[in-house]
């Protein structure tokens, strides 16, 4: 038996749909899911390193921060996914810059890839979380702040950012993916891949079924989403997979747009 730490997210969905078609058990492994709540990448951590679950996806910020402490002897095993263009710094419309968020009150959930994104926006502006007021939340919560004016801007969890577009009109999209390659300042664009990680002692006791769970999820999975004559099919079991207890549910087309923007590797990449 695998257990594996999972969020509502895009790579998380895949899991799924292998799972609910059968291949992890053709692989002959046994999946046993734990959920976790969105942008909970340091919770997973403490799991992995507590030995509640076996494996996770967890994105390369929270794993290289789980790793520094060296309590815990984390592996990273495989590249599930690249989100990083679907992050995005969203503002109220007053705001038209990022130096003009000096002193405002910011939310993101601090030690996930959010909270990178965060840091790496101000870095370009010669800025740090100091000169901003950085308010920690998790993901749901920043986000039903920011829609109700609690605070002026937010980095949103993926699911999120389209949510917040769409109900609040007048958000401003002020820095997304593509600006890290323009001027001011350093133009190193944004890279914060999801990564399958598991832990040195679960790396020797269970090798063979970790190397099952990626075959059947590189091999099969993936594909299954990239191919055109199986991708409406495993669009709308993504989509199924991500709204379950969402108060907020993600239409289809804003699922196929994220999913269109994420990166993700079949056994060929």
């Amino acid at each position: 038996t695998l257990t594996i730490g999972l969020l509502r997210a895009p790579a998380a969905a895949i899991v799924d749909l292998v799972q609910r078609r059968g291949w992890f058990k053709e692989a002959g492994v046994d999946l046993k899911p734990e959920l976790f709540a969105s942008a909970a990448g340091p919770k997973i951590v403490q799991a992995l390193g507590g030995g509640a679950i076996d494996l996770s996806f967890v994105n390369s910020t929270a794993s290289l921060l789980g790793m520094a402490g060296g309590a815990i002897p984390l592996r990273f095993i495989s590249i599930c996914t690249d989100p990083s263009r679907l992050f995005a710094l969203l503002a109220a419309p007053e705001f038209d810059s990022v130096p003009k968020l000096a002193g405002k009150r910011v939310a993101c959930t601090a030690g996930s890839g959010l909270h990178y994104f965060l840091a790496r926006v101000l870095t370009k502006f010669n800025m740090t979380l100091k000169d901003i007021e950085f308010v920690n939340l998790p993901a749901a919560d920043g986000q039903a702040a920011f829609v109700a004016g609690r605070v002026d801007a937010i980095v949103p969890a993926v699911n999120g950012r389209f949510y917040i577009m769409s109900t609040k009109k007048d958000t401003r999209e002020l820095f997304t993916f593509d600006d890290f390659t323009k001027p001011p300042g350093s133009v190193q664009p944004f890279q914060n891949y999801d990564l399958f990680v598991t832990t040195e002692p679960v790396l020797q006791a269970k090798r063979a079924a970790l190397k099952s769970f990626l075959a059947a999820y590189h091999d099969k999975g993936v594909p299954f989403l990239l191919n055109p004559a199986t991708r409406p099919e495993a669009l709308r079991t993504v989509t199924e997979y991500v709204n379950a207890e969402q108060k907020n549910p993600t239409d289809a087309a804003i699922m196929g747009r994220i999913m269109d923007l994420s990166g993700f590797y079949d056994a060929k990449q």
